[in-house]
């Protein structure tokens, strides 16, 4: 058994009779040693992993700062697009008032033509 195996063993509170034996048998140093040991592995693995949690951490930061970046994007994009909507709408109430304006004076100005011709043909007709 060595000592990754007893320390899973020991996590887990399945220390067998023989292994005991095998743990008495040691010396003082020894198993200062072993322990040492595994406490730093335990140590290295716990640095690893807060490593490994602290990169991530700041792979998710610059995710959240690009997403942040892209909604300022898209909320500049949208206001710009209200703008230019608004724009378009204001444009367009220009053009139909200029429309109106104009079909309103063509139609007169037909009715005024139709009148003047009625008129012009009735005075032909009586020359």
């Amino acid at each position: 058994m060595d000592n990754e195996d007893i320390a899973v063993a020991v996590a887990r509170d399945m220390i067998l009779p023989r292994d005991e034996i095998m743990l008495a048998a040691r010396t003082d140093i020894e198993a200062v040693n072993q322990s040492l040991a595994l406490s730093i592995r335990a140590t290295s693995s716990l640095v690893n992993v807060a490593e490994r949690l602290h990169a991530r951490r700041l792979e998710l930061n610059t995710q959240v700062l690009d997403l942040h970046h892209q909604i300022e994007n898209l909320r500049n994009r949208l206001r710009d697009e209200r703008r230019h909507r608004n724009n378009l709408e204001r444009r367009n109430q220009e053009l139909n008032t200029r429309v109106d304006f104009w079909r309103d004076y063509v139609n007169t100005r037909h009715l005024e033509f139709e009148e003047e011709m009625e008129r012009m043909h009735k005075q032909f007709e009586e020359f």
